[in-house]
């Protein structure tokens, strides 16, 4: 079988609602293809930085001794991302159902403290679990990971549909993938490791130019921008109109029109066309100008949300491999197995 979820376009990143526990709690989640823990927060969950703990309720939240499913694993849960936000609190069990699936026993984790606005739905693979990855907890089944083991999905994978970035929704389905969806054939990679998604980028091209990539990029739906390798980010810009100031390469949407970044996957291409790079950041004096949303990596590349919604990701985690291809903006539908 296969589940689809919708996805709500919050321009920024991508959530759904998820329904949590006995008391069947929806709360909000961010789709994050990036980290393997999904987490929630707790009904006595306060902020972090302690700024809007209203705020954070009213995305859902819950509460532990009023779900009669729940259970404790006895096992700490902490884990930070590379925005350095963070969440805190224990592994728990209880049961977990996205829009139009199944209801499942999950682990997961409860957040007491946090400085997240929303609880974040991490799909990724084991080996990157927070508990894992720090000693603190030993390995689990995450929500995709259980499907699988309880035989309503054929593969631990699923499949990535943003949707063009003017689109109020897209989806995501576990087990199968839109046929419709896709423009052109994929191309299959090994990913780098069983840890993170990441594959390989051959190369990008902009307008007759071809920059090699010549490192792994991670397909992260929780990341709202791209970061580039230096010589990538550095090639791109020398082809584009525009001018480097410190807060990024400045350019206007008018500059920006008929100018595409192409990334080469094996054979396959994926073309994002720089106007969908475009967006309004404040400079020192305070004014609000055009920047492209390309960033210079620190530590690996990623391509986020402003790469993936030109993409359709075919995220097979069972054979560690990633299907790329371009992404077809259609409401027709046609969904398969993987």
């Amino acid at each position: 079988g296969s589940y689809s979820a919708n996805l709500t376009n919050e321009n920024v990143f991508y959530t759904t609602n998820i329904t949590v526990g006995s008391e069947k709690k929806q709360i909000l989640v961010d789709l994050d293809t990036g980290s393997s823990d999904l987490w929630v927060l707790s009904a006595n969950g306060t902020d972090g930085f302690a700024s809007d703990t209203a705020e954070l309720q009213s995305n859902g939240y819950l509460d532990a001794e009023k779900s009669t499913s729940l259970k404790t694993d006895n096992n700490e849960f902490f884990i930070t991302y590379g925005d350095n936000t963070f969440a805190y609190g224990e592994y728990v069990t209880d049961s977990i159902a996205i829009p139009n699936g199944p209801s499942i026993d999950v682990e997961f984790g409860l957040a007491f403290t946090t400085v997240n606005p929303f609880g974040i739905f991490g799909i990724g693979f084991d080996l990157n679990e927070a508990g894992f990855s720090s000693g603190a907890a030993p390995i689990y089944n995450n929500y995709p990971a259980t499907l699988k083991k309880n035989g309503l999905i054929g593969k631990n994978a699923y499949s990535l549909y943003l949707n063009s970035p003017n689109a109020t929704t897209g989806s995501v389905i576990f087990g199968g993938y839109d046929t419709k969806k896709v423009d052109g054939s994929f191309a299959t990679l090994q990913t780098v490791n069983d840890q993170v998604l990441a594959i390989n980028v051959d190369s990008v091209t902009v307008g007759d130019n071809e920059i090699q990539y010549g490192s792994p990029a991670l397909l992260d739906s929780g990341t709202t921008i791209t970061y580039l390798p230096r010589n990538v980010y550095q090639g791109i810009i020398q082809n584009l109109p525009g001018s480097n100031t410190p807060y990024g390469w400045r350019i206007t949407t008018d500059e920006a029109q008929g100018h595409d970044i192409t990334y080469k996957f094996n054979d396959v291409t994926v073309k994002v066309p720089v106007s969908s790079l475009v967006g309004p950041t404040y400079d020192d004096q305070g004014k609000l100008l055009d920047y492209t949303s390309l960033q210079v990596s620190i530590g690996g590349s990623i391509l986020g949300d402003n790469f993936l919604r030109y993409a359709y990701v075919i995220f097979n985690l069972d054979d560690q491999k990633i299907s790329v291809a371009q992404a077809k903006f259609t409401d027709d539908s046609d969904i398969q197995a993987i």
